[in-house]
C-alpha cells in the first residue's frame, strides 16, 4: 500500500485491497473447515457442540451482515468465547474484522485480526488473520508491526499476497532494496493473476527497480 495524505484515503486503500482479496481468501477459509476436520470425520464432528457452534455462526453471520449488525458483533463475541476452538470462531472473527474495516474502526479489526492470527484452530485460519492483520496495521502506519506479522506467513498458498505486503512495509519505512527484494519474491509465484502481477511491476517501477525485471 503506498503513502496515503489521511486517514480516510487509507481506510478506503484496505476496503479496496479486501474487495479485491477477500472473497477468494474467504472461499478458502471456509474449505478449510472441511480439509480440517477431513471428509471422513465430518460425521464425527457433528456432535451437539459443534451443531450449535454452526447455529450460532450462521445467526451471527446474518445479522452482521443484514440490519442488526450490532447485535452481530455481540453474538460474535459469545460465538468466539464459547467455540475458541472452532473453526467458526475463527471465521467470525475475520467477519468482525472486516465489518469494523468497512466502518472505519481499524483498532477494533485489529483486535479481531490479532486474536485469531494468534488463538484460530488451524493454521490457514492464522496465517489469513496474519494477512489481514498486516493490512491493516500499514493503514494504522505501523509498517514495523506489519513486518513482524509477516513473519508468520513464509510459504504457501498466501505467499505472494504476504510478499507484497512485506515490499509495501519497506517502502514505507524507506527501506527501498527490500521493497523491491520482496515485490521480485512475489513475482516468482507462478499462481500469480495477470492483474496482480501488473501491479506488482508498476511498484517495482515506481521505486526506480523497472530495469530488473527482465
Amino acid at each position: 500500500m503506498a503513502d496515503y495524505s489521511s486517514d480516510m484515503e487509507q481506510v478506503e486503500a484496505l476496503k479496496r485491497w479486501w474487495s479485491e482479496n477477500g472473497r477468494s481468501i474467504i472461499a478458502g477459509a471456509v474449505i478449510a473447515i472441511v480439509g480440517l476436520l477431513g471428509w471422513q470425520q465430518w460425521g464425527a464432528y457433528q456432535d451437539q457442540q459443534a451443531l450449535d457452534a454452526s447455529n450460532e455462526y450462521l445467526a451471527f453471520l446474518e445479522q452482521l451482515r443484514g440490519d442488526a449488525p450490532d447485535g452481530g458483533l455481540g453474538r460474535g463475541e459469545r460465538l468466539i468465547e464459547k467455540h475458541a476452538d472452532s473453526p467458526y470462531a475463527a471465521l467470525a472473527a475475520l467477519w468482525m474484522a472486516s465489518h469494523h474495516v468497512e466502518q472505519g474502526a481499524l483498532e477494533q479489526a485489529e483486535a479481531r485480526l490479532r486474536w485469531a492470527s494468534e488463538q484460530a484452530d488451524g493454521e490457514h485460519f492464522r496465517e489469513l488473520a496474519s494477512l489481514r492483520l498486516a493490512n491493516v496495521l500499514l493503514a494504522r502506519a505501523d509498517p514495523a508491526a506489519a513486518l513482524a506479522v509477516l513473519e508468520r506467513i513464509d510459504q504457501g498458498a498466501y505467499s505472494a499476497l504476504a510478499g507484497e505486503l512485506r515490499g509495501d512495509a519497506h517502502a514505507a519505512r524507506g527501506e527501498r532494496e527490500q521493497a523491491a527484494a520482496s515485490y521480485r519474491a512475489a513475482l516468482e509465484n507462478d499462481g500469480l493473476s495477470g492483474q496482480r502481477r501488473q501491479l506488482l511491476e508498476l511498484k517495482l517501477r515506481d521505486l526506480g527497480a523497472g530495469e530488473s525485471l527482465s
